[in-house]
């Protein structure tokens, strides 16, 4: 709250494939403590980017100072409308700059995207906001794409990244 924030909270959350597909092969036994934060890219209103990579830079002063090895990631797909009007729309293009601004650690950037810009590359790729988030945690360290392929058949752009803050301290 000191850093206005307002988070929600839920006793009884029950996680998506957004979640347990990821911790499925980060901790098969599922035997590692977990701290789900979990953003709207729903229902309106939606939080704005700015907003989501001040929460992960909140996030990323805690983590900061507790002693144990702690790992962040985000999930969420990026340009694709699943369902909607434009269904099968993948914006390479938007996704490849998105990537770059992830990997170059641009928080000027990553925080100036509206929802809006969001939404036109897809309904979808407002799941880019927990990315943004993510952002916001890892304090400026650099990325390194691993992977980007417009998947037709899933109607969907994948990227996958890896971000070592140990080498950027």
């Amino acid at each position: 709250h000191a850093r206005d924030i307002e988070p929600g909270f839920s006793y009884e959350m029950h996680l998506d494939h957004g979640t347990m597909i990821p911790l499925h092969f980060l901790t098969p036994a599922m035997n590692l403590p977990i701290v789900p934060i979990v953003i709207n890219t729903l229902a309106p209103p939606l939080p704005t980017p700015r907003r989501c990579f001040l929460l992960g830079q909140a996030v990323g002063e805690v983590v900061r100072r507790d002693a144990r090895r702690v790992g962040a990631i985000a999930t969420g797909g990026m340009s694709h409308d699943p369902g909607e009007r434009n269904h099968g729309l993948i914006d390479e293009s938007f996704d490849r700059q998105f990537l770059d601004a992830m990997k170059h650690a641009d928080a000027e950037r990553l925080k100036s995207y509206t929802v809006e810009q969001l939404r036109a590359a897809g309904a979808g790729a407002v799941e880019l906001l927990n990315w943004i988030a993510l952002g916001g945690v890892l304090a400026g360290a650099r990325g390194e794409v691993l992977a980007y392929e417009p998947v037709v058949p899933w109607a969907t752009g994948i990227g996958a990244m890896h971000f070592n803050v140990a080498d950027s301290a």
